[in-house]
């Protein structure tokens, strides 16, 4: 199976945007497995429990996973198989964030969803 990837910058970018301070943002990032990715350098979403011993919160969980795959969106080719999974994925982290009543967090993801609506043509609690 092919990794998925995502650029270093992107993953930091969209925490700083989600409301994570820099030296919390180096921190989850150190999290990732990175991987040169030739021009630059890029994340993989580790085979392991990154928060094994509960040093992030339940809300910097999701945070995480949703920069994550928010970037994978961003730098992936339209109607990839990449794109479509990372859409996939950040439905399951909105509708997780929606569970734990992390309201904040859904916001922003019902926000970027809006503005990514020429990506996917859908509401995001619709079924693709």
């Amino acid at each position: 199976m092919k990794r998925i990837l995502a650029p270093v910058e992107n993953v930091r970018s969209a925490l700083h945007s989600l409301g994570i301070d820099e030296d919390k943002a180096d921190w989850i990032i150190d999290l990732f497995e990175c991987v040169d990715a030739g021009r630059s350098d890029a994340l993989a979403m580790p085979c392991f429990h990154f928060n094994l011993y509960a040093t992030l919160k339940q809300e910097e969980v999701l945070i995480t996973v949703f920069a994550f795959w928010q970037s994978v969106v961003t730098c992936s080719d339209t109607n990839s198989k990449e794109e479509q999974l990372a859409l996939g994925a950040i439905r399951s982290v909105y509708f997780m964030a929606q569970g734990f009543g992390l309201t904040k967090l859904v916001a922003c993801i019902e926000l970027w969803w809006e503005q990514t609506l020429e990506i996917h043509n859908t509401t995001i609690w619709m079924v693709a």
